[in-house]
């Protein structure tokens, strides 16, 4: 497992309390109690179907499509029945893309194209990946968004989402700072 990987899925463990403490923004107003799941699909996952943008012989489609084919959790990790897979786009850079494990279906609405974390302690940065359960349809995105597209916003901070009816819905964005690396690009 690369570094990157196993700093995400550090973050992505962590229990929501822990998770509130280290992301600016977080706690009282938004939490994972508040997007309650009440069916958590507990069968076996349908065969993947792909978005019409998608071709899986594609090398374009190809980190996604392997993301999908060998990080595909065994059984649902977010929203009930929806898994989460998250896949490397360089050095601290993560895309994720998202898995109806009862239909099979990929989602086409992604949260963001791609997220940096800076993972230097020192920086005093408190940027931490992704956060998500199982039992709740939130999901909070911490970092600095999509500084790899000339035509990005490149923000830095927190997103908060809710998948409703298979797309995500920024609940709200809590700005950040720009870690030292990013000024300038």
């Amino acid at each position: 497992m690369s570094l990157l990987a196993s700093v995400i899925l550090t973050f992505s463990l962590q229990s929501p309390a822990a998770v509130a403490k280290t992301i600016p923004g977080a706690g009282a107003k938004l939490r994972f109690k508040d997007f309650t799941v009440h069916e958590l699909f507990a069968g076996k996952p349908a065969k993947i179907i792909w978005p019409s943008g998608v071709d899986p012989g594609d090398p374009n489609s190809d980190k996604m499509v392997s993301a999908v084919q060998f990080g595909l959790p065994r059984k649902a990790n977010f929203a009930g029945h929806y898994a989460i897979v998250e896949y490397g786009c360089g050095a601290e850079c993560s895309q994720v893309v998202v898995v109806d494990m009862k239909n099979g279906m990929v989602l086409d609405s992604q949260p963001y194209v791609t997220m940096e974390v800076d993972l230097y302690p020192k920086s005093g940065i408190p940027y931490r990946g992704l956060a998500f359960k199982l039992s709740s349809r939130l999901l909070i995105a911490s970092g600095c968004f999509d500084w790899d597209s000339p035509e990005s916003r490149q923000e830095c901070g927190t997103k908060y989402f809710e998948l409703k009816d298979s797309r995500f819905v920024l609940l709200t964005y809590v700005p950040g700072p720009v870690p030292q690396k990013f000024k300038g690009r």
